[in-house]
């Protein structure tokens, strides 16, 4: 009866407080290393697509000088001084900084994806950590109770060895699988406490809950929703990635190609100096084109080099889409199958709670012997932890279909 009420306790506690499992996998997946550098990197991309803005505007500035002028130059003052603005703008270069600033855009939108990915990527590690602390958790839970159940029953083979009923050595058998019972407890003690003082650390708390991120009950409406859903992997980060790269390829190597027709330039002056005796503002403006010669092959090794990016970044992408198309049958049949297996071991630990205790009652009224009692021990024992297992290869199942699909496990299902 003890280990009935256990499992209904434990079934409603996960089904109350769901939210809190994933709660706690998204705070650490927001503090994940590997997501928190492709942040930066989004950043530092944000960056340059400003730069290459600016590359529109006219370059500006201020000068001034003052120096000794030498006595053989014939000047009637000590010092040359002068001052004034300079402008250089770059009229027209034939949309070379226009493709710049689009294969900047590209790379921007490539390293969002990438910290997309990054983030699919932290929670997915995320799950399997805390999936450890859990799974150890109730593992260690169910081996506790066990053992307790077991100590109960050495008390009442000990009773029926007073009275003569039955030999010594059922007690002594009972208390045998009650301490190897309790060695596995405290084997899963220790390695769900090693889970959840990482935990702890990395997220700067002091407790935690030990739920699971769905619900028996919506594991079942969920996956079945799943199944029937169309998936597409045309929002996988990766091959948002691979396309933004193939597409800022593209355009560098046009603006490095048009580089060869040189550029218009507007340049504007305005000083004033004292040299002989003249203090009026001087106004110069021109209008510049320059033609690259001699630099030609410079801007060829610039195009040659490009162009290679250009295939590696086609190659990645279609690399790319023949795995996922590839991933998405092997993933979905996956789900099936190990949603078969979570719901075969989840009636089979309700069958086998329910014998368990049956046997229990009975062999309290000396019905049946101790090692029917012990195998049905074993027999619960098993199962409960098979539909941990199930449970947990599950859910990691769910995640990796999501994530196929580019999308967070929370939004997703």
């Amino acid at each position: 009866m003890k280990l009935t009420l256990l499992f209904i306790c434990m079934v409603k506690l996960v089904s109350a407080s769901t939210t809190s499992g994933l709660d706690t996998i998204k705070e650490l997946t927001q503090i994940n290393i590997d997501y928190l550098d492709a942040r930066l990197q989004t950043i530092n991309s944000q960056e340059d697509k400003e730069i290459a803005i600016y590359q529109y505007f006219p370059t500006i500035s201020l000068f001034a000088s003052t120096f000794e002028s030498a006595a053989s130059f014939g000047f009637a003052t000590d010092q040359i001084k002068s001052q004034g603005i300079t402008a250089r703008w770059t009229v027209f270069n034939f949309f070379q900084d226009l493709y710049k600033y689009h294969a900047a855009k590209n790379t921007l939108k490539s390293n969002e994806s990438f910290q997309r990915a990054m983030l699919l990527a932290a929670e997915k590690s995320s799950f399997e950590v805390y999936l450890n602390y859990l799974n150890n958790y109730e593992q260690y839970m169910i081996k506790k109770d066990i053992t307790e159940t077991l100590d109960q029953s050495a008390k009442v083979a000990k009773g029926k060895f007073k009275r003569g009923e039955t030999s010594g050595s059922e007690s002594n058998k009972i208390i045998i699988q009650s301490l190897n019972t309790k060695n596995e407890s405290e084997t899963f003690l220790a390695n769900s406490e090693f889970y959840k003082e990482r935990i702890l650390k990395l997220l700067k708390k002091k407790s935690l809950k030990p739920t699971w991120p769905l619900s028996e009950s919506n594991i079942k409406s969920k996956v079945s929703q799943l199944l029937k859903a169309k998936a597409s992997f045309e929002q996988n980060p990766n091959i948002e990635k691979f396309r933004f790269d193939k597409k800022a390829m593209e355009d560098l190597v046009t603006s490095q190609k048009l580089r060869h027709l040189g550029e218009v330039n507007l340049n504007y002056r305005n000083q004033k100096s004292n040299l002989d005796g003249f203090n009026d503002w001087d106004t110069q403006i021109t209008l510049t084109y320059t033609f690259p010669i001699f630099a030609n092959n410079t801007i060829q090794a610039d195009v040659v080099k490009t162009k290679n990016k250009l295939k590696l970044a086609q190659t990645k992408l279609e690399q790319e889409k023949a795995k996922l198309r590839a991933l998405k049958k092997s993933q979905k049949i996956k789900i099936r199958i190990s949603f078969e297996n979570f719901k075969r071991q989840l009636q089979a630990s309700k069958l086998a709670n329910t014998v368990y205790q049956q046997e229990l009652r009975k062999f309290k009224r000396g019905l049946v012997s101790v090692n029917d009692l012990l195998f049905e021990q074993q027999r619960q024992s098993q199962a409960q932890l098979g539909l941990i297992t199930s449970k947990n290869d599950l859910l990691l199942s769910l995640v990796d279909f999501c994530h196929l699909q580019g999308k967070e496990f929370k939004t997703c299902l």
